[in-house]
């Protein structure tokens, strides 16, 4: 493999550009688990990716994660095609593939699929038994793990997807998708002056809209805390230390608002947050494996102490708290 702390010379990664910029794929693996068997399925992920952190909150939330085992890949991108230097999550000393030995996940894919072609994104669901690619789109990931495993789970308890408001989760996910989640990107990978004023305007408007709405209620659905909150926290969190320095997004930081900030430090303040969100690895993704974007691969200092002062949301009304909403 590559030496990884050489950036490649060719500048090329796994993501998805065009004219304009940053465009997502989508994913060609759709399959549900057969069956709810512990031990079977495994998550390939990164701290580093917030698609698979909502899944891996998802998992540690619902106390499944003896039940679907959870991967890491290595933070930081490395080569996963010599003949191109393209790059893409591997596997390190630090961050080994348990199962395989594999040195990148790109070889998992082809493991399960010798014909795997497209990109080689996380999170992924892999089936051990059967040595096959699963299912790689998050969003449509969740519902599967939610549903069918909640039997295995420790606390199964817990619904972050109640039947009663799933059209609203989704519909909170759709209308924030392409301004936020998703626009972030869109911005930090423009390759117009145009593109990423455009992309900016939405972040701030979706970014205002939520500082409303969190200002008068507890959760983003009211009083329950759902996966509509864990859609969002990814992206807030990782904000002020990435999303506003290398990705350009810095006309306000998530500090400046008021009940955003608040509600970061409430999430934050539980185990289950800080288990699954690490500042370290993240900011080791974002500022040494884009290197079109920062090319001397300098990772940002900021101060985050503001997250770690009191919350004082006791206020905002809510229910009954879940077993891991509460500070250590």
């Amino acid at each position: 493999m590559a030496d990884a702390s050489k950036p490649p010379e060719v500048a090329s990664w796994e993501t998805d550009m065009d004219a304009d910029g940053f465009q997502r794929s989508r994913s060609p693996y759709r399959s549900p688990p057969p069956t709810a068997e512990a031990g079977r399925y495994v998550v390939y992920g990164s701290h580093a990716c917030p698609w698979a952190t909502r899944v891996k909150m998802l998992l540690f939330m619902l106390g499944l994660e003896d039940a679907v085992r959870y991967i890491d890949c290595d933070p930081v991108f490395g080569v996963i095609d010599e003949a191109t230097q393209r790059t893409g999550w591997v596997f390190s000393e630090a961050y080994p593939d348990p199962l395989h030995g594999q040195p990148t996940l790109k070889d998992v894919y082809l493991l399960g699929n010798p014909r795997h072609d497209s990109k080689s994104t996380t999170p992924m669901l892999w089936d051990a038994r059967d040595q096959a690619v699963l299912h790689n789109e998050s969003w449509e990931m969740v519902p599967l793990l939610h549903d069918r495993f909640r039997e295995l789970a420790e606390h199964p308890e817990v619904d972050l997807l109640p039947v009663d408001l799933r059209e609203a989760i989704d519909a909170r996910y759709q209308a924030l998708y392409e301004p936020l989640l998703n626009g972030v990107y869109k911005a930090g990978f423009a390759t117009k002056q145009a593109v990423y004023e455009q992309a900016v305007d939405a972040i701030f408007e979706a970014l205002d809209g939520l500082e409303a709405l969190l200002s008068r209620q507890r959760w983003m659905l009211g009083e329950r805390f759902t996966f509509a909150d864990v859609i969002v926290f990814p992206t807030l969190w990782r904000f002020d230390f990435v999303y506003a320095i290398h990705f350009k997004c810095g006309r306000r930081r998530i500090r400046d608002y008021p009940a955003l900030s608040a509600y970061v430090r409430e999430m934050v303040s539980w185990p289950v947050i800080r288990a699954c969100n690490l500042v370290e690895q993240t900011r080791e993704h974002y500022y040494r494996s884009h290197y079109n974007i920062n090319p001397h691969r300098i990772v940002a200092k900021v101060d985050l102490g503001w997250m770690d002062a009191p919350h004082g949301r006791e206020g905002l009304a809510a229910a009954e708290p879940l077993w891991f909403m509460r500070s250590s």
